[in-house]
């Protein structure tokens, strides 16, 4: 079908038919085509995103992702499904949090979903979490989303007032995000090294 004239007022209802366009072509087994797309972009004029706009459809994907792994693992954090998997190891809190490398107040948090995963020793917490079968595409995963979706506020005095506070406040966030983000890199190459290689129990291959 060609539609020739479409009007929309709401939002909503443009998303509503892009979702029944997107369902139309999976069902039909062909991607739409190039004439249909030159159409779409020619005879449709959408509002220009704002940088809340933008936030916003990621915190919405984020939000989407976050369930879908909330369902799958029957767990509502990252703390609660590896709480489980040590349950069904009939491992205690002192041996798990001895072997993750930390306190057992600190393993404890972590289990609870106050404390988050990456605050964990990338190395020691990685081969624990392999002894316990936990999956990595998963953990990570779930990790990176809670991770983006965390608030990282800096804190301090601020000499300034009104719009010039403001801006400090701006610049000090920004560079609060990218040093988190950087060292949440770090712990999470750490964690996949130490995941995918040899644990003291390995059996050395024989030479």
């Amino acid at each position: 079908m060609m539609i020739e004239e479409v009007e929309l007022d709401e939002l909503d209802e443009l998303d509503q038919l892009g979702a029944r366009l997107s369902e139309a072509y999976e069902l039909s087994g062909e991607p739409p085509s190039l004439g249909a797309i030159e159409f779409a972009e020619s005879s449709v004029s959408l509002p220009e995103r704002t940088s809340a706009d933008i936030a916003r459809f990621n915190a919405a994907v984020r939000q989407r992702i976050d369930s879908a792994l909330r369902e799958s693992t029957g767990a509502p954090s990252i703390g609660a499904w590896v709480q489980g998997a040590r349950l069904d190891a009939s491992l205690d809190e002192a041996a798990a949090a001895r072997e993750a490398g930390v306190a057992v107040p600190a393993y404890r948090q972590f289990e609870a979903g106050r404390m988050p995963v990456w605050r964990l020793p990338a190395k020691t917490s990685a081969i624990f979490c392999r002894e316990l079968a936990i999956d990595l595409s998963t953990l990570l995963r779930w990790a990176s989303v809670s991770a983006l979706g965390a608030r990282h506020t800096p804190y301090g005095r601020l000499d300034a007032r009104d719009e010039d506070r403001s801006k400090q406040l701006d610049t000090l966030a920004g560079e609060s995000e990218a040093q988190f983000k950087e060292e949440f890199d770090v712990w999470r190459r750490e964690f996949i090294a130490a995941y995918e290689g040899p644990s003291a129990n390995d059996v050395p291959p024989q030479r």
